[in-house]
């Protein structure tokens, strides 16, 4: 047998159909911040990429101009004994 406090009251069930779309919103709110994460996310991977890229390229450019400095400071020291020579 069913008692009153079984059946719901019609107050019960608008609490209950308001409680149901707080739920609702609460969720696409945590879906709508989960995407805003992972879009955030994605934006400081490719900032970093690009920064990598930057110091590689840089990086690249140091090693370069080592080699040149080395190869300059070779040739100099090559024409000053030559020179040495002469006299």
């Amino acid at each position: 047998m069913l008692d009153t406090m079984d059946i719901p009251s019609q107050g019960n069930r608008s609490n209950n159909a308001l409680n149901q779309q707080h739920i609702a919103r609460l969720n696409k709110a945590l879906i709508d911040l989960d995407d805003e994460r992972v879009r955030q996310s994605m934006q400081r991977e490719h900032k970093i990429s690009e920064l990598n890229d930057e110091y590689s390229y840089i990086y690249m450019l140091l090693e370069e101009a080592k080699a040149e400095e080395k190869r300059l400071k070779a040739e100099n020291s090559s024409g000053k004994v030559k020179a040495r020579r002469r006299h």
